[in-house]
C-alpha cells in the first residue's frame, strides 16, 4: 500500500476501515470504496455524494468518495428501518431512522445534532415514507404519521404494513450505488 493511501485511511475516523479499490477492478457502475464496519449494514441513502449508512446501533456519515467517516451516531439500540432525509426546522435536513427498541430519531445530517427524538406506539415493523412533510412510520401497532419537521403525530391507521423483499443494495441515487457484503459496505459510483 503506497504511502498517500495509507495517509488517506488514517485521516479517515478510527471508526471505519476504507479500502480504496483498483481501477479496473469492476464493471460499471465502478466500486470505489470497500468499507468494513462493526456490524452489517441494514440501511442507507444517498445525498448530493455523501452516504449516510446504518449498521448495528449507529449512523455513519461517510464521504462517498474517499470512504472516510465524517461521523456517526449511536441509537440507543440497532437501526430498524431505512434512513430518510428531510426538511427541518430553519432550512435544515435531518437525517430520520428508528430503532428495535422504538425509537424515532431526527438527527441533522450535517451537524449530528439530535432535532428530536420521540417514542413510537410501537416496534418499527418496516420501510418509511416521506411525502408532503409527513414521516409514515409502519409499527407493529399500525402505520403513525408524524410532521417530519417537528416530529409531533399527525394521525394513525391501523393499517399493517407489507414487508419488502430485502436486497443488497440499500441505495441507488445520485450516480451512486450502495450495497452490503457481509460487513463490507460497497460504495460505486457511475462515470
Amino acid at each position: 500500500m503506497g504511502l498517500p493511501v495509507l495517509l488517506a485511511l488514517v485521516a479517515c475516523a478510527p471508526g471505519v476501515i476504507s479500502r480504496p479499490v483498483k481501477p479496473g477492478t469492476t464493471a460499471q457502475p465502478k466500486l470505489v470504496q470497500q468499507i468494513a464496519l462493526p456490524a452489517q449494514p441494514s440501511a442507507a441513502t444517498v445525498l448530493e455524494g455523501r452516504v449516510f449508512a446504518a449498521a448495528g446501533d449507529r449512523v455513519y456519515y461517510l464521504d462517498g468518495r474517499s470512504g472516510c467517516e465524517r461521523w456517526s451516531f449511536q441509537a440507543g439500540a440497532p437501526i430498524a428501518t431505512n434512513i430518510v432525509i428531510a426538511a427541518v426546522r430553519a432550512g435544515r435536513y435531518a437525517l430520520l431512522f428508528a430503532d428495535t427498541a422504538g425509537q424515532l430519531y431526527a438527527v441533522d445530517m450535517d451537524s449530528k445534532r439530535v432535532v428530536y427524538q420521540v417514542a413510537l406506539p410501537g416496534k418499527p415493523a418496516g420501510a418509511m415514507t416521506y411525502r408532503d412533510m409527513h414521516l409514515y412510520v409502519p409499527t407493529e401497532v399500525g402505520t403513525v404519521s408524524y410532521l417530519a419537521d417537528l416530529g409531533t403525530e399527525a394521525s394513525r391507521s391501523k393499517e399493517r404494513p407489507t414487508s419488502a423483499p430485502r436486497s443488497n443494495v440499500l441505495a441507488d441515487r445520485d450516480g451512486f450505488r450502495v450495497a452490503r457484503e457481509g460487513s463490507t459496505l460497497l460504495i460505486s459510483v457511475a462515470d
